[in-house]
């Protein structure tokens, strides 16, 4: 029961405390790994996004179930201040360790992705990639795609359509900052591999910037 769970949650507790203070080398060891699970320095950080009010019900869900459900994977606090939604948006405050925080970001993007409903999606990149570096970017099971996404807060897809032709291409959506920092990103993934094609990431967002002035 939860009554029972609870119990032995504080009994492990409490052993925990009662050998950290008659063994320092184990007290030493579980405040480095409390630390590793707060994102490398213990240090807590929060981010704040802008949302339009009309989004709002989609993070929340049902009696507030999207967010902890976003709280409960990530370990993140996820809070939505409605204080502006007279004038059209609500800021979602998300706290927690950096990892909990970029990983609570992501799910709200997601969310938002099914609605069209991200903020800053007005601008669009691409530039063509070897097919051989592909898979440097994807990641596994696309983690290299959600690690940029969550960096920079723009959407980044890869259409393989031309695979057959030795290439693929990449598409960033987003602000112009969130393209340039996107871009960046994968800059930094391709040039460990192929300066030249590193470079195409970055033209893309000069080209981006120029249309903006323009």
């Amino acid at each position: 029961s939860a009554g029972e769970a609870a119990v032995l949650a504080q009994t492990y507790d409490a052993a925990l405390r009662q050998r950290s203070r008659v063994d320092p080398t184990f007290a030493a060891q579980l405040q480095q790994q409390n630390a590793s699970l707060m994102g490398g320095n213990g240090e807590m950080t929060s981010e704040q996004l802008q949302i339009e009010q009309k989004w709002v019900g989609w993070v929340l869900g049902k009696g507030g179930m999207v967010c902890r459900e976003v709280e409960a994977e990530t370990g993140a606090q996820v809070r939505i201040d409605q204080g502006t939604k007279a004038l059209g948006y609500s800021i979602v405050h998300i706290t927690g360790s950096n990892a909990s925080v970029q990983a609570a970001k992501l799910r709200v993007f997601e969310t938002l992705d099914k609605v069209g409903g991200r903020p800053g999606l007005n601008h669009t990149a691409e530039f063509a990639v070897e097919q051989q570096w592909v898979g440097l970017l994807v990641g596994t099971r696309g983690t290299g795609i959600r690690e940029v996404e969550a960096a920079s807060g723009a959407k980044v897809s890869i259409s393989q359509e031309t695979k057959e032709m030795g290439y693929s291409v990449v598409r960033i959506t987003g602000s112009e900052q969130q393209i340039t920092h996107a871009s960046e990103l994968i800059n930094k993934k391709l040039e460990l591999v192929n300066p030249v094609a590193a470079s195409a990431a970055l033209d893309a967002a000069e080209k981006v910037k120029a249309r903006s002035r323009g």
